[in-house]
């Protein structure tokens, strides 16, 4: 299993964004990184490699920020959140 942020988008260079197909762009005609759903576009990527080995699989994209945050702090989250007070 191989699990990817989403913020991984930034270590993309910007000169490959600009070949994405049917995605926003602003008038400088920059890639909104904020739109494009990156891991579509990882999926497609891995699935066309894989292709060209003649491998097929089956990938699922699952979110999981809600599960996290519902989980109980760890120990540098209190203190965090505690010297914000201060």
């Amino acid at each position: 299993m191989t699990v990817l942020v989403e913020s991984v988008i930034f270590a993309i260079d910007p000169a490959d964004l600009l070949l994405l197909e049917n995605v926003e762009r602003n008038t400088h005609n920059n890639v909104w990184r904020a739109a494009v759903k990156i891991e579509e576009v990882l999926k497609s990527a891995v699935a066309k490699q894989l292709g060209a080995f003649g491998l097929t699989s089956r990938i699922e994209v699952k979110h999981i920020g809600d599960e996290l945050r519902c989980a109980d702090p760890v120990q540098d989250d209190m203190e965090y959140t505690h010297n914000l007070d201060e």
